[in-house]
């Protein structure tokens, strides 16, 4: 077909309710490349024949070369139903490896909705499970793609009652991982709704019964209240039961009666959905077609003599009709073409079907037989009209996806904010929610324009023209030059107005971290000399000059209320922003600007309305985000939420091969760092600059990026290094309770000879052998201080707390250290609260709190039990640990610091 002009699906960006912003979620190699090849033929962009083989949205030397996805890349595309309805399909390719689940998380926070794609012979792998977790996670709503089924006719030799039977099989393992989706979030709910009752109260009455080798027995029951809502009950002992909410699950399963299944061929072209059966048997045979929806999967049993269906097979003489009207036809397809070539045997399957075939066509069946088999396929079940059908029927447009994730995608406010700000922030919130843009203002003329809020998942790279000396290296995505931005009617009396004044040259600012932790090696703030300013301006150009020739960054964003145009002044948000301290990791900047992702190309617009994936690009912006950030014209933005990235655990020294080449290698460090989503750049105490990625893969990548593209120069890297990640169990030699005591501590101390209760004796020995095993002595290197040094696990609401505090404990203790902020006594009082619901042995503990970590925030706490030192320098003063130790230790001190 032809291709769609760009002019058109520009067009569409203002009808949000006929968007779908679409990603493809699956474990490598199960199909998701090859499926958007399908989607991406349809627009006439990649021939039919190409579809699967040339691998479109993998634009890289080495995905090409490695045939897996590395990086996320969108297009938009053009589909019209049957009442010629026009439908803009922004499609969101992502990596299905381990190593790139950074990718997946940038792609997922810009979709509503996405195509859950699974091996019909591999089924659910962990990746699998990975990215349906984060897709639940980030209220995403799927729709299943079971691909490859080809495989189980050609591969495993299957027939169709196998291939029927496998997939049922298949299906009902994905079913379980939703649900365990749900009960997991369930549960997590009820810990946090009843953790001051039921929970607190079987943990205290577990430690109180330390003599008993179990906690307290507990039991569990499902019940069913009504169809398609599920409740859950948990009974625990010695306490009153207690119910987690009831739940309406009948739109969260897959299932082909309700339409949001699809089996397919990626490969081959074809895909259906038990729909389209049932209506081409309703025509045939004349039954109901709705009655065939239902009877197409399930215990159904079709008698061709009666022409009935029935509930049961009739003592195995009926066969299911999804094996016989669905599984047995394609069977048949595959073995008269790929199986036994049998010609005779293809017309009459076609003449059945009712399609043609030429005799150049069937000339090829002995020598071509699976290009013979995708013609007809095609013709008959063609995959893209059936794919984004299933899309648009039960995926959520921005406005309805929009509703349901507004609520999860901001963080929630500070309590000390003022009212002013907080009236600004709903409205903002609520534009969000709606999904407002200027279109959406046309009725009312007078009422105030929707605020622009834009979210940046990822910064990537891009060549200016097609002629860059780099493009096989990194992302193949061509920057037009002098391309004039593409408007539509509705634009075009703005368009005509002059663009705002660009802003006075503003200092050099650092890019706004995109981590906890950031980067070491971000640039340093301005400085507070305007000379000074423009000679590090001038020194940064120069380094980048030397290692970014003709590339740039772009943003990899989505519009979620307003319209953004170019010219705008937008304000930028990092994800470290609070509104308690305006001035922080906040900048204002002009767009300049604005692209169609196309894949491998990018279109110039003029502006953009709510909705829509778009990239943005300008002169300042990279600057000041560095992986991802907030855009608005509200200085009263809400800021999004972190999203979920997996830490990275393979890291590897670089240095330059010559010295004076220092600053070019930092330079494309920095660079390397804000492209990259997952990777992390450090600086060792010792100087040594660190590159850390997911893993070989991400690596390996990694230091291609880092030679070819962003650092030109000869460099030198060390081994690979893997950090391992140690955790604390049960000791198993103790039998008396949940957890160890810190009481253990005090046996050590006694002497038995002096115990008259024998409960008491015996529980001291046992507490005495578990404290020598459990410690650990270093002595300093002067031999005049011997640190002692003991590990226990933390009781499950001490941890549980930790981790939920983390955010405030960075802000209090990292970001901006203030013990006399109302943010430092609430996060005691909570701390101290977990503590007390741990019991008595540990409420003592708290004022011995030395640190957390790791990095000051974190679930592991550093204990002081040093006889000589009462004082907790975590509670009492802002000076660092090591501080406290200089302080507080004498060459003398001896004692003993638990972990």
């Amino acid at each position: 077909m032809p291709s769609v002009p760009t002019s058109e699906l520009v067009a569409l960006q203002a009808n949000a309710q006929n968007i779908r912003n679409l990603c493809v979620l699956a474990h490598v190699d199960h199909g998701k490349t090859t499926l958007s090849d399908a989607l991406i033929s349809s627009n006439g962009i990649i021939s039919d024949k190409l579809a699967g083989k040339i691998r479109y949205m993998d634009n890289r030397k080495d995905e090409q070369l490695r045939e897996i996805t590395m990086k996320s890349s969108a297009i938009s595309l053009l589909y019209r139903n049957a009442k010629d309805e026009p439908f803009l399909i922004n499609l969101i390719d992502s990596p299905g490896h381990v190593d790139f689940s950074g990718e997946v998380s940038s792609a997922v926070r810009l979709c509503d909705g996405g195509f859950l794609v699974v091996d019909a012979v591999e089924g659910v792998c962990v990746q699998t499970d990975t990215v349906m977790r984060q897709a639940w996670k980030e209220k995403l709503k799927p729709v299943l793609v079971i691909n490859k089924i080809d495989r189980l006719f050609m591969e495993l030799q299957m027939g169709p009652d196998e291939a029927a039977e496998h997939i049922k099989k298949l299906l009902a393992v994905v079913n379980v991982s939703v649900a365990t989706l749900m009960l997991e979030q369930q549960y997590e709910k009820g810990n946090q709704k009843n953790s001051d009752n039921a929970k607190v109260a079987a943990a205290e009455e577990a430690l109180q019964r330390s003599k008993k080798p179990k906690g307290p027995p507990v039991s569990s029951s499902s019940s069913s209240s009504a169809e398609g809502v599920t409740s859950f009950t948990v009974s625990l002992e010695g306490d009153s039961s207690w119910k987690l909410e009831e739940v309406n699950d009948e739109d969260i399963y897959f299932s082909p009666e309700l339409g949001n299944v699809l089996f397919c061929s990626a490969i081959d072209g074809w895909g259906f959905r038990t729909t389209q059966f049932a209506e081409f048997y309703s025509k045939k045979m004349g039954f109901s077609k709705g009655a065939l929806e239902k009877a197409l999967w399930g215990e159904h049993y079709f008698d061709p003599k009666t022409k009935k269906v029935f509930g049961n097979s009739r003592g195995g003489k009926l066969k299911q009709m999804f094996t016989e009207l669905v599984m047995r036809p394609l069977h048949q397809l595959y073995d008269s073409t790929v199986g036994s070539r049998d010609e005779t045997k293809l017309k009459k399957i076609c003449s059945v079907l009712g399609l043609t075939l030429t005799d150049r066509i069937l000339g090829q069946l002995q020598t071509d037989p699976r290009y013979i088999l995708t013609q007809v396929a095609r013709q008959w079940i063609p995959l893209s009209p059936a794919l984004i059908e299933m899309a648009i029927e039960h995926l959520p447009s921005p406005i309805d996806g929009q509703k349901s994730r507004a609520e999860t995608l901001f963080r929630p406010l500070p309590s000390t904010i003022s009212q002013e700000y907080r009236a600004e922030y709903d409205r903002v919130k609520e534009s969000v929610a709606k999904c407002e843009s200027k279109a959406d203002l046309q009725a009312n003329p007078d009422a105030p324009e929707a605020p622009v809020v834009i979210y940046i998942s990822k910064m990537f790279t891009a060549p200016l023209g097609y002629g860059s000396s780099v493009q096989d290296s990194g992302p193949r995505i061509a920057m037009p030059k002098a391309r004039k931005p593409i408007f539509t009617a509705a634009s075009h009396s703005s368009s005509s107005a002059p663009a705002p004044a660009a802003p006075a040259a503003s200092t050099p600012a650092a890019p706004l971290s995109g981590s906890g932790e950031g980067s070491s090696l971000s640039s340093s703030g301005s400085s507070s000399a305007s000379s000074e300013s423009e000679e590090t301006e001038k020194h940064l150009q120069g380094l980048r000059s030397k290692v970014m020739t003709g590339e740039r960054f772009v943003g990899f964003a989505r519009i979620f209320s307003g319209t953004v145009k170019i010219g705008q002044m937008l304000h930028v948000y990092g994800p470290k922003y609070d509104p308690l301290y305006p001035d922080k990791h906040h900048a204002l900047v002009q767009c300049e600007e604005l692209y169609l992702l196309m894949g491998r190309g990018l279109e110039p617009l003029r502006e953009v309305p709510a909705g829509n994936v778009f990239g943005i690009s300008g002169s300042q912006l990279p600057r000041h985000i560095l992986k991802t950030g907030s855009l608005s014209t509200s200085a009263c933005c809400p800021i999004f939420s972190d999203m979920v990235f997996s830490k990275p655990i393979m890291r590897v020294a670089v240095e330059p091969l010559v010295p004076a080449e220092m600053p070019i290698l930092i330079e494309g460090l920095k660079l390397l760092n804000q492209a990259d989503a997952s990777v992390e750049i450090m600086v060792q105490e010792s100087g040594e600059h660190v590159i850390v990625a997911s893993g070989e893969v991400h690596l390996e990548r990694c230091v291609t990026d880092l030679k070819e593209m962003f650092a030109p120069i000869e460099l030198k890297f060390s081994s690979p290094i893997v950090g391992f990640r140690e955790g604390l169990i049960q000791d198993p030699t103790r039998t008396g309770g949940i957890v160890i005591q810190p009481k253990d501590y005090l046996y050590a101390q006694m002497n038995l000879e002096t115990i008259q209760s024998k409960d008491l004796l015996k529980e001291a020995k046992r507490g005495q052998i578990a404290f020598k095993k459990s410690l650990a002595q270093a002595m300093t290197r002067n031999k005049a201080c011997v640190v002692t040094v003991r590990a226990i696990p933390l009781p499950d609401c001490i941890r549980d707390a930790l981790e939920l505090l983390g955010p405030q404990i960075k802000q209090v203790f990292v970001d901006h250290p203030n013990k006399s902020s109302a943010a430092f006594h609430s996060l005691q009082q909570k701390l101290l609260k977990s503590f007390i619901e741990a019991g008595n042995q540990w409420s003592s503990e708290f004022d011995k709190i030395w640190s957390v970590g790791p990095k000051r925030m974190g679930p592991n706490i550093l204990f002081n039990h040093i006889g000589q030192i009462c004082n907790s320098p975590f509670w009492k003063s802002l000076c660092s640990t090591e501080e406290a130790i200089r302080i507080t230790l004498s060459s003398e001190d001896t004692g003993d610091v638990e972990n």
